[in-house]
């Protein structure tokens, strides 16, 4: 079911924005640039909360996850260490990298929904998303998958 639509919000936007917005809209193949905002807004509130969380646990997985298991093999009998070795050896082959860049992705992101939110002069705050998301670009150029 529809939730009324109650509450009508005018609003001035660039034609950066407007155009962007619009991109999105047809991407996503949706109706009207109404619902795209509104689409858009969600997103935005429901990923915003989450984002120091979605940080912390890219850390985990990157940089506390490799560092547990050396502390393991170092403390463990020569057999166990065997194994653990081994485990690590294919988690720095097969995780490393997919974490790493997850990681920064993840910290790059927060890093423009922070400038966006935080900052009061938007064209500072958008200048500084564009440099972040930039180098998003840059390093996945340099990682291809």
């Amino acid at each position: 079911m529809v939730e009324p639509r109650e509450h009508r919000i005018h609003m001035y936007l660039s034609e950066e924005e407007k155009e962007a917005i619009d991109d999105w809209r047809f991407k996503n193949r949706i109706a009207t640039r109404s619902d795209a905002i509104r689409r858009l807004c969600q997103i935005g509130l429901a990923v915003g909360d989450e984002m120091e969380g979605m940080v912390q646990a890219a850390e985990q997985i990157f940089i506390t996850i490799p560092v547990e298991l050396m502390r393991e093999i170092s403390d463990s009998p020569k057999k166990d260490s065997d194994t653990l070795l081994k485990i690590y050896k294919a988690w720095d082959e097969r995780m490393t990298k997919p974490a790493g860049e997850l990681h920064d992705t993840l910290l790059i992101l927060s890093q423009v929904a922070k400038a966006i939110t935080f900052k009061e002069d938007i064209e500072d705050a958008k200048r500084i998303a564009k440099e972040r998301l930039d180098l998003l670009a840059e390093l996945r150029e340099r990682n291809p998958r």
